[in-house]
């Protein structure tokens, strides 16, 4: 992955910082696969007036083509009152591609994960997800104060649900065709059917030629980043409205403004990592802050997101190498009679697509083989609690 934890001063960080720890990155997060150069005259093609006529007599807000499966004709994607909707061109009209129940919704806005928020309830946007050219997407659903993902198939105009996730009474629940099963059988199944390859739809447009146009757009993060760092952009720090417009319901911050907060203006906690914590080949931004306080950023296109910030004693947090991924582990250790860690896996769109507890509740200054560990909601014995307690420690 070529993780670089390279942990730098703000004095030097604006100069060679860059050059070090941005080498490797590539540009964007949705690869270039769909069309190699940017569209210049609109084409002749019966499929693009049709998606026109649908987007306007909906009354669409954004608009995106991109490539659900691998034939020459790209599919519409429309956001629509805080939801997206697709339609493909059948060789003679546009025809919309229902989701699999009525009661399901491809959301825009949510909230997140409890695990990732903890006593937070800020809303985040939903960048739209899946493989190119596959047939796979993720969708987030779920009513307010809820959350559950989909991951869906789509195949000759109709979508099928192959794996659920939900956290329901903070525990990571995984199913399969509504059949719960385990975590470990659910992460295998992401790599075996390739969901482990899901990347955003980064660019959304005010119509559907606009969307053309830009079909072949790619962004450089490294450089994204840069301009965050060196104060000439700002990153998105949650979505205060659910705007049809998204970007005008996003509260965006300076860099200056994340760190004088995080640091409490004390110059000496300040200090700003490169690490692959969400395991897709590129580096994304980690800032440190007073007492083990960490700001984590991401890029979509060409926004800088904050995707998760640890800024408790009892919430510290850093990056540890588990079986060949990347994890973000949040500690609780300041308590006397327990120690407990919560280790979060993210995919290339830095989602959360696992999450565990593990305890140990003692009385006194250490624990012993008679006290309680648990690991997954089951218990497990003193020796097991250390062999998965020294599996996650920092690198």
């Amino acid at each position: 992955m070529g993780k670089k934890r390279c942990m730098l001063c703000i004095s030097c960080m604006l100069t060679s910082a860059m050059l070090c720890g941005c080498m490797g990155m590539s540009s964007g997060k949705e690869p270039n696969t769909e069309n190699p150069v940017q569209q210049s005259e609109w084409p002749e093609t019966t499929y693009l007036d049709e998606y026109t006529q649908v987007f306007a007599e909906m009354q669409g807000e954004r608009a995106a083509l991109i490539y659900l499966d691998d034939d020459s004709v790209p599919e519409l994607l429309c956001l629509k009152d805080g939801e997206y909707q697709i339609y493909f061109f059948d060789g003679s009209k546009a025809k919309r591609i229902p989701l699999p129940n009525e009661e399901m919704k491809a959301n825009a806005y949510g909230n997140r994960y409890s695990i990732e928020s903890m006593e937070s309830e800020e809303t985040v946007f939903y960048w739209f997800e899946y493989v190119p050219r596959k047939g796979l997407v993720r969708i987030h659903s779920g009513n307010a104060g809820e959350r559950r993902d989909y991951y869906l198939v789509y195949d000759e105009g109709a979508l099928s649900i192959e794996l659920e996730t939900d956290d329901e009474g903070d525990t990571w629940n995984t199913y399969d065709a509504k059949r719960e099963i385990t975590n470990e059988e659910f992460s295998d199944r992401l790599v075996e059917i390739g969901y482990d390859d899901l990347t955003c739809c980064a660019g959304l447009y005010e119509n559907v030629e606009a969307a053309y146009q830009n079909m072949g757009h790619t962004s450089d993060a490294c450089e994204v980043l840069s301009d965050f760092i060196n104060g000439k952009t700002y990153a998105v720090d949650y979505v205060e409205n659910r705007c049809n417009v998204p970007e005008d319901g996003f509260v965006t911050r300076s860099y200056a403004d994340f760190n004088e907060e995080l640091t409490a203006g004390e110059p000496w906690w300040e200090g700003m990592e490169y690490v692959d914590f969400d395991n897709d080949g590129e580096d994304e931004l980690i800032m440190h802050g007073y007492a083990g306080a960490r700001l984590y950023f991401d890029v979509v296109g060409d926004i800088v997101y904050k995707v998760l910030d640890t800024v408790f004693t009892t919430d510290a947090s850093y990056v540890a190498e588990r079986e060949e991924k990347y994890v973000v582990v949040k500690t609780d250790l300041t308590h006397v009679g327990r120690q407990d860690y919560r280790v979060m896996t993210y995919d290339g769109c830095c989602c959360l697509v696992d999450w565990f507890r593990l305890s140990a509740v003692y009385e006194g200054e250490d624990y012993g083989a008679d006290d309680s560990f648990e690991y997954r909601n089951q218990a497990i014995s003193m020796e097991e609690f250390e062999t998965i307690r020294n599996s996650i420690q920092g690198k």
